[in-house]
């Protein structure tokens, strides 16, 4: 089994990049009038990787993505 290794501090760097990018600035998304905006889930999904890559970098321990 293979096993790809990468950086949580780069990946909380992108994130936080990308966050800027979409004005989030912790925020929740604004919720889509049926309920199942794209966008939506996009923001809410960025906003929960954002804060696990956070606590991987403050406690210093891995982060496990696993698909």
């Amino acid at each position: 089994m293979e096993v790809e290794l990468g950086s949580s501090v780069a990946l909380l760097d992108q994130l936080q990049l990308l966050s800027a990018r979409y004005h989030m600035d912790g925020r929740p998304p604004e919720p889509a009038l049926d309920g199942q905006s794209l966008s939506a889930a996009a923001r809410n999904g960025l906003a929960v990787l954002l804060r696990l890559a956070e606590r991987s970098v403050g406690y210093r321990i891995p982060m496990k993505l696993d698909f």
